[in-house]
C-alpha cells in the first residue's frame, strides 16, 4: 500500500465517481426499460408489435419456406426418377445382350440411392464386356420398343 494520503484519497474519489456512474447508468437502464415496457403497453406499442407480428405475413412467410422446401423435394425425387430410369434402360440392354444373371446388392440396409447406384454400376460392368457394336445394337432395339411398339405407350410418330 501507498502510505502517502493524498493518493488514498484520490483512489477513494475514483472509487465513489465510478460508484456514482455506475448507479446512474443503472438508473438510466431502468427508466429506458420502464419507458419501453408501458410504451409497448399503449396503442402506439400495441400497434407496433400488430405491425411486426402480422400473423398473415408469417403465414405467407411460412408457405414460402413451404414452397421452396418441397420444391427442392421434387428436384431430388426427379433426380431419383432419372437415374431409376437411366438403370431401367440399361437392365433391358443387358438383358438383350444376354445378361440375365445379374446380382442384385446383397446388403439392403444401404438407401435408396445407393442401392440403385450399385445395381447401376454392376449393369454398366455387365454391358462393357460386350462389343460396342452388340451394346449400340441392343439399345437401339430397347429404344426403339419404349418409342411406339409397346401399346400403351401410343403409336411412333
Amino acid at each position: 500500500m501507498d502510505p502517502n494520503p493524498a493518493r488514498m484519497i484520490w483512489a477513494a474519489h475514483a472509487e465513489l465517481n465510478a460508484l456514482a456512474r455506475a448507479r446512474q447508468a443503472a438508473r438510466l437502464a431502468e427508466i429506458g426499460y420502464a419507458v419501453r415496457r408501458d410504451w409497448l403497453r399503449g396503442p402506439e406499442g400495441r400497434a407496433f408489435l400488430a405491425a411486426r407480428l402480422d400473423p398473415e405475413k408469417q403465414a405467407a412467410e411460412a408457405a414460402r419456406r413451404e414452397g421452396r422446401t418441397l420444391e427442392r423435394k421434387i428436384r431430388r425425387a426427379d433426380a431419383r426418377i432419372g437415374a431409376v430410369a437411366r438403370t431401367r434402360t440399361r437392365l433391358m440392354v443387358a438383358r438383350e445382350l444376354g445378361e440375365d444373371a445379374l446380382v442384385a446388392p446383397s446388403q439392403m440396409a444401404l438407401g435408396v440411392g445407393q442401392a440403385v447406384r450399385e445395381v447401376d454400376r454392376r449393369v454398366v460392368e455387365a454391358i462393357a464386356r460386350h462389343p460396342v457394336a452388340a451394346q449400340q445394337k441392343g439399345l437401339n432395339k430397347v429404344l426403339g420398343l419404349a418409342k411406339g411398339k409397346v401399346p400403351f405407350l401410343g403409336p411412333e410418330p
